[in-house]
């Protein structure tokens, strides 16, 4: 995000054309879409992602370790909720909510 906005005050000064500059800022906002949207789904908490350890953490030990054992379906899981769009009816907002932080810290 600091880079994006470096480019969108100093880019001018880089960019050999306009569309080199527009093409820069265009994979840098990706890219911070992306990072968002990797960064939610690793803390869904489904077996096997990071989310599911956190869980883990809070949860008793007996019921931690039966948490546990849902890490074969865990992909499964996954799968079925990105094929219904409900994985993304879930991130889209989060990610939009994020956006919007990160657009109001840097003045973007």
């Amino acid at each position: 995000a600091v880079l994006f906005k470096l480019l969108t005050i100093y880019g001018y000064l880089l960019a050999e054309s306009p569309n080199t500059l527009r093409f820069l800022v265009s994979m840098l906002s990706v890219g911070i879409i992306a990072n968002l949207g990797l960064a939610f789904i690793n803390l869904i908490p489904i077996p096997p992602l990071d989310g599911s350890k956190i869980v883990m953490g809070l949860l008793p030990n007996s019921l931690a370790y039966k948490y546990a054992s849902m890490d074969k379906y865990g992909f499964i899981i996954l799968v079925v909720l990105l094929a219904t769009g409900i994985l993304a009816k879930v991130l889209l907002p989060l990610i939009s909510v994020s956006l919007q932080i990160i657009k109001n810290i840097f003045g973007i």
